[in-house]
């Protein structure tokens, strides 16, 4: 629910549900609303502006429901198609003016880069084969770029996107949402502190789907080109297997190393369906110390829907997070077996819910943007980092993560054609002069 404050002309935010009336046993219950979280003041709305995200875009779905969510967004331009019609009825939707909605995303670049109103970040929405393109040319225009994950298709690629971001000082966001879960923020923090867990040593995670079971690419199913390696970087759910354990392990811990085999189940295929691999995280501070990890992802996997789980062994415990339960951590802590709740046990800035109400995926879009606004309020002087409301401290993925992440995807095909012998990320990155 939004409103202006007459007083300090600032507007206030807050997360709400409705329970509708009903009847239960001829009595009326009457509806209410109920609102979660602390007033949010903001000196202002952030202003948006997309590529891509058109009619039947199917993951630019999540990202409009989580921006309008959040209410410190709005959405005053695009260029969602090629086609004007189809231009129009997304501008339509979106109330933008006619005259801000676009066929061509080079001319709405042009064009709002000139405006007073000129918007804080373009939202890029395309294919991650076209993401280099409209990422770049919106950096190079003078805009912050909000984009789907993986950043770019080649490592070549988001080596080429680090570099210009370094040179215009304009900062790219990738939305990795499920690192935002509180669950997953607490359990980060957990590992970092070594509460009654100790030093990590081995884990395992999954992201297990059953979607390819069928020949999705002769059906007609829109998400098909992610089967297609020159569209895509191959398979691309791994990427969030992988960025889930780096972010556990991100505080003191970098991608040292993979081993993969990649493997195509489905006949006539383009492209890999599922992958196995061995990865290896160094401590950055002492070399010696590291942390393997098995990791298995694909879209072959009858019965598992979405099923994206981590678990972590330390020298004193283990933890356990899986996407089916996401508002719970389970483990083994000084000794002791473990259930720790979302809400009831901890609270993070994405403990939006009441205790053991279960944290929707939408929530994890709603927290991305709400970390990613943060950053972008600072970024344009609007706001100090000291002064933002916790709600706007969700960690967001930094463009060096996004750039190791397409890095670890493009290992699993290498390691793959040689037989599974290790890729070594740490050294290609510092090759490129990106440091851990």
């Amino acid at each position: 629910m939004l409103f202006q404050d007459e007083e300090n002309g600032c507007v206030a935010c807050f997360r709400q549900y409705t329970t509708t009336k009903f009847k239960r046993k001829n009595k009326v219950m009457s509806s209410r609303t109920v609102y979660f979280g602390p007033e949010v003041p903001l000196p202002r709305r952030l202003r948006l502006a997309v590529i891509g995200g058109g009619p039947g875009a199917f993951i630019a779905q999540h990202h409009f429901a989580a921006i309008r969510a959040t209410g410190l967004y709005d959405i005053v331009a695009g260029a969602p198609s090629r086609d004007a019609s189809r231009c129009l009825a997304w501008g339509r939707a979106f109330a933008i003016h006619p005259s801000r909605v676009y066929s061509d995303w080079k001319n709405m670049l042009t064009s709002e880069a000139g405006r007073e109103d000129r918007p804080d970040a373009i939202l890029v929405l395309t294919e991650t084969g076209k993401h280099m393109e409209h990422i770049i040319a919106s950096l190079q225009t003078g805009f912050h770029v909000i984009t789907d994950k993986p950043l770019t298709v080649t490592l070549e690629e988001a080596l080429r996107v680090f570099g210009v971001s370094m040179e215009t000082g304009k900062k790219v966001f990738t939305t990795f949402n499920h690192n935002t879960y509180g669950a997953v923020l607490q359990g980060q923090k957990i590992i970092h502190d070594r509460v009654g867990i100790g030093e990590i040593h081995t884990g395992r995670v999954q992201f297990l789907q059953s979607w390819g079971l069928t020949p999705v690419e002769r059906q007609g199913v829109k998400q098909a080109w992610r089967f297609d390696e020159v569209r895509c970087c191959g398979p691309d759910i791994a990427s969030h297997a992988e960025r889930l354990t780096a972010f556990w392990l991100s505080q003191e811990y970098s991608l040292k190393s993979v081993s993969a085999e990649c493997r195509t189940i489905m006949p006539n295929r383009k492209g890999d369906d599922m992958v196995m691999a061995n990865l290896v995280y160094r401590h950055r501070q002492d070399p010696k110390r590291t942390v393997r990890v098995s990791l298995m992802a694909g879209e072959m996997c009858a019965r598992h829907e979405d099923d994206l789980a981590i678990e972590m062994f330390g020298t004193e415990g283990s933890l356990a997070w899986s996407h089916l339960r996401p508002y719970e951590l389970l483990g083994s802590i000084a000794g002791k077996e473990v259930r720790l709740v979302d809400g009831r046990d901890f609270q993070t800035p994405s403990s939006y819910n009441p205790p053991e109400h279960p944290t929707g995926f939408a929530d994890t879009w709603v927290a991305t943007y709400m970390g990613i606004a943060g950053k972008l309020l600072v970024l344009g002087g609007d706001l100090s980092a000291s002064a933002l409301p916790v709600e706007l401290t969700v960690p967001t993925c930094s463009l060096r993560s996004a750039v190791e992440s397409t890095a670890f995807v493009n290992a699993l095909y290498e390691s793959s054609k040689m037989g599974g012998e290790a890729v070594f990320i740490e050294e290609l990155l510092a090759e490129a002069g990106i440091g851990s």
